[in-house]
């Protein structure tokens, strides 16, 4: 059930999300974390009966490669152009060895020849944000069709006021934006708009019906909220590009859930390069989490092994790209 507010204990909002059951508290401790942690006992201690475990928020860490610099031999080179298929016109396509190398535009091609009409995709990038302007990406940006822009009411019901292209859970705003970078280089991957002579193009390639959705989060708690956006504006996908170093039940918890309303979980395998299975490292959440709906990627160079950075795992990592 919901909880309320006690100041007594610190605790200045209680925030149910009830497609994932979990409840959110929030406390005034001015960031003490030991504050916070004798507070976390206090609420154990008063509602120890109706909470199965409470765990306190933290940030998550987003890849970045670290350690030595790829060698000019393993450097990026320009890719074999393909053949029988149209090379895209994208101005930095020469450098995307990756697509040449997976001969997306013979898939692309492929795939248009079937003449079919698609559903639309929509996957939410969670991450630091999305520059939906970008030209590669503004004609690929979802549009919540429940919800009329700038009006300053929530016409669908789901408690965001003009969430028209997703929701900043940092700002609790509808203002979309990336002053990171991160979460539109993963935007980018998935759909930025090819064939149009500028930037690069995405593995969506020239389909229409594959539509982003921008999910700004850097705590748990702020990924717990993307989740449950997702569940109640049904969305199936979602880009994870970031792990955790700390254990999170609740969080593993959340992603089982998930897997109730048919959501895929992409995860990052972490850019440690070590084997996320051995016992002596770091366990890198969403990556191990057991849950069947995980997608958990390594890294690849354009020699067919894995990067120098990448995490790997027989049993946690169940791709390379």
């Amino acid at each position: 059930h919901q909880l309320r507010a006690d100041k007594e204990l610190g605790v200045t909002s209680w925030q149910h999300l009830s497609e994932l059951n979990i409840d959110i508290a929030e406390v005034n401790c001015d960031e003490d974390k030991d504050a916070l942690e004798v507070a976390l006992k206090a609420i154990k201690k008063r509602y120890g009966h109706s909470i199965e475990h409470a765990e306190l928020d933290q940030v998550v860490e987003r890849p970045r490669p670290v350690g030595r610099p790829i060698s000019p031999e393993k450097g990026e080179t320009t890719p074999e152009k393909g053949v029988g298929a149209t090379i895209p016109n994208d101005q930095y396509w020469s450098t995307m060895w990756g697509q040449s190398y997976l001969k997306m535009p013979e898939a692309w091609e492929r795939l248009a020849a079937f003449n079919r009409n698609p559903r639309e995709v929509t996957v939410a990038v969670i991450d630091s944000g999305i520059m939906i302007e970008h030209p590669d990406l503004k004609p690929r940006m979802w549009r919540n069709p429940r919800e009329i822009p700038a009006n300053g009411i929530d016409d669908d019901g789901n408690g965001l006021v003009d969430d028209v292209f997703g929701w900043d859970f940092v700002r609790n705003s509808a203002f979309i934006s990336d002053t990171d970078g991160h979460g539109t280089h993963c935007a980018g991957t998935i759909a930025a708009q090819g064939n149009n002579g500028i930037g690069l193009v995405g593995v969506a390639g020239l389909s229409s019906n594959v539509k982003i959705v921008s999910l700004r989060a850097n705590t748990v708690t702020q990924i717990l909220n993307a989740f449950t956006y997702c569940a109640r504006m049904g969305i199936k996908v979602s880009s994870n590009s970031y792990g955790f170093n700390f254990s999170t039940p609740i969080f593993e918890q959340a992603i089982q859930t998930m897997q109730g309303f048919d959501h895929v979980v992409v995860a990052a395998a972490g850019n440690h390069g070590w084997n996320n299975d051995d016992p002596r490292n770091v366990r890198i959440t969403p990556c191990n989490a057991p849950s069947q709906n995980v997608i958990c990627v390594a890294s690849l160079h354009n020699s067919d092994a894995m990067s120098w950075f990448s995490n790997w795992g027989a049993t946690s990592v169940d791709i390379a790209a």
